[in-house]
């Protein structure tokens, strides 16, 4: 079920190559996925040189196809990390995703399916290994070969400060917040942060899978954006995490909740007022 992608290999002899990668692959699958029913023949290939995609997996033409970050080819980056990215595209394929086999679970990340697989098959540890690499190392592997791109999203991505004015909210102050909320919906409190937030980011808050935490906007510590609005946003992240992204059945367990009024207030802030205020940094 194994087929090789015929794309260009790196241009480097310092590289790997393609072959190099094939065979990696095929390694892997032999000694951790030879259980897994056959479905589309797997082709394994180097992808785009992307900041932060590291792999994917799709189905075309009745195959499946994994892409892994064409910079990976570089000696730079650890073995091990090729590995873990190259397992997490198999254990999509094996879950049903891009593989045409049947879907085994209706999100391909929702609920820690993948850590989950990984643990079973003995290939936890070494997730880990790489999530912490990436976390600390890889930025300046992808600077280092990639600078044209650096230097554009530097000059074109202008950075909002996170630094809280001297009056503003601090990020405690909606932790204790949080807390309540949490409460009142019968839920568990996650982790906050402050976003690094660049002018591409229209939203008010945003959850990170890898590091499990929810990114507030540093626009919101600006205390002329009304309560309602902070408590919209940290409301929403726990009712989701409990039922799901459906908009329309979160904001019924809100309303059912109590909270039709802060709904109400706060989408009408976010309506009228928060491009806006957006606008004005």
């Amino acid at each position: 079920m194994y087929e090789l992608c015929r794309d260009a290999d790196p241009v480097t002899e310092s590289q790997r190559s393609l072959l190099w990668l094939r065979e990696r692959a095929d390694c892997l699958w032999k000694a951790h996925f030879s259980d897994v029913p056959i479905g589309y023949p797997l082709q394994v290939s180097w992808g785009i040189r992307a900041h932060h995609r590291f792999g994917s997996i799709s189905a075309r033409d009745e195959k499946a196809v994994v892409r892994l970050n064409m910079l990976f080819a570089f000696p730079e980056v650890p073995e091990y990390v090729i590995d873990a990215v190259l397992v997490h595209e198999f254990v999509h394929y094996a879950h049903g995703f891009g593989s045409g086999l049947p879907k085994r679970y209706r999100h391909p990340h929702r609920g820690g399916v993948i850590e989950k697989e990984l643990a079973l098959r003995g290939l936890l540890a070494q997730d880990v290994r790489a999530d912490e690499w990436l976390k600390t190392c890889w930025e300046e592997v992808y600077r280092q070969y990639r600078p044209d791109l650096v230097a554009k999203q530097e000059n074109t991505q202008t950075r909002f400060t996170p630094v809280l004015p001297t009056n503003g909210r601090t990020l405690q102050e909606i932790e204790t917040r949080l807390n309540v909320l949490a409460f009142r919906l019968g839920s568990e409190p996650y982790a906050l942060g402050w976003l690094s937030a660049t002018r591409r980011h229209r939203g008010m808050s945003y959850f990170f899978l890898k590091e499990k935490t929810v990114q507030l906007h540093p626009l919101l510590a600006d205390k002329k954006v009304p309560d309602c609005v902070i408590d919209l946003e940290l409301a929403y992240w726990l009712t989701r995490f409990q039922i799901g992204a459906n908009w329309q059945k979160i904001a019924l367990r809100l309303s059912e909740a109590g909270f039709q009024k802060t709904l109400d207030d706060a989408l009408a802030y976010k309506r009228n007022r928060w491009t806006r205020l957006l606008k004005t940094q």
